[in-house]
């Protein structure tokens, strides 16, 4: 029997990754109903209040981006004054505007997939660590690595297609939702672009979040290992550190946000992320973390990972 045969069959039978399946979908779901429960296609009398909005809005930031850019010198400080950035769009009210929130919700999703990704690999190898089910596979196929890496490999190529499927349901789902009781606005090929790059980084962090419970698991022989790490590091590292850290900086130079993996996802998804540094001569100090620090952060975290977790089950008995 080929082993990758085998464990594709063992990860479509556990009942914990079929559970995590519906509940995605659940919460799919209910992001779908609070859009279409809050959206109405606009109507004449909106859109000329919205016209009415954007020419009083766009007259006012005219004389601010004016004196913006005269006081400064880095034109992007700026830029959200921007005048030519109003279209009577933004002043839609109770419209779903896909044009202007498909993006955020493909952040929605990114969080979705990385959650999901997360659990299911916890539970894929922390279960059968735990209950001895390895054991049993070790003595039919007596190869370590080869067992655990077809594990890993079967578990990110199953949560690939999972993923990409639902994010193709999910991005056509609130197109149709659009078109129907809402507003497509101007969706260009730029656009669409941006939704293609964004749901392609919303797929990589969740094989990334996927490798990195699959390694804990595999450390701690048990799915609790990799839950508890990543409730360790929100409650005691981003919001404790960051606490901390905001504290003793009051007032001072530098930063801690390099230190923080949540910085490093924002600059992920954004493609920049800039955070305040210090204030020197009336002027304040930035940097930045742009996409790809992210990802040659991401990549050396897998593999770090990856290799603590062969290393580690290649050498330690099972019994």
């Amino acid at each position: 029997m080929n082993l990758v045969k085998a464990e594709l069959s063992r990860f479509s039978s556990r009942r914990f990754i079929q559970v995590m399946v519906v509940m995605l979908l659940v919460a799919f779901g209910i992001t779908i109903f609070t859009v279409m429960a809050s959206s109405t296609q606009p109507t004449e009398e909106v859109w000329q209040q919205a016209r009415a909005q954007a020419a009083s809005q766009r007259a006012y930031l005219e004389r601010e981006y004016n004196n913006c850019i005269t006081a400064v010198t880095d034109n992007r400080t700026c830029e959200e004054l921007n005048p030519a950035r109003v279209v009577p769009e933004n002043y839609l009210y109770g419209v779903f505007h896909f044009g202007r929130q498909i993006k955020p919700l493909l952040y929605f999703l990114a969080a979705f997939l990385s959650l999901f990704g997360y659990l299911v690999m916890a539970s894929y190898i922390g279960s059968e660590l735990h209950s001895g089910g390895m054991t049993n596979l070790l003595l039919w196929r007596p190869n370590r690595i080869a067992v655990l890496g077809a594990k890993l490999a079967v578990g990110l190529g199953m949560l690939a297609a999972i993923s990409v499927a639902f994010t193709a349901i999910y991005i056509g789902t609130f197109w149709g939702i659009a078109n129907s009781t809402g507003y497509s606005g101007d969706v260009t090929p730029a656009l669409w672009e941006e939704i293609g790059v964004l749901s392609l980084k919303a797929i990589a962090m969740a094989l990334v979040a996927s490798v990195v419970s699959f390694a804990i698991a595999t450390v701690g022989r048990h799915t609790a290992a990799a839950l508890g790490a990543l409730l360790g590091y929100v409650i005691v590292w981003e919001g404790g550190g960051r606490l901390v850290t905001s504290m003793i900086q009051r007032g001072g130079q530098g930063s801690s946000e390099p230190w923080f993996l949540s910085s490093y996802i924002g600059a992920w998804f954004a493609g920049e992320y800039r955070y305040y540094t210090g204030y020197y001569d009336y002027i304040n100090e930035h940097q930045s973390i742009f996409w790809w620090h992210s990802g040659i952060l991401f990549a050396v975290l897998i593999a770090g990972a990856a290799a603590v977790a062969f290393t580690n089950f290649q050498k330690r008995d099972l019994a």
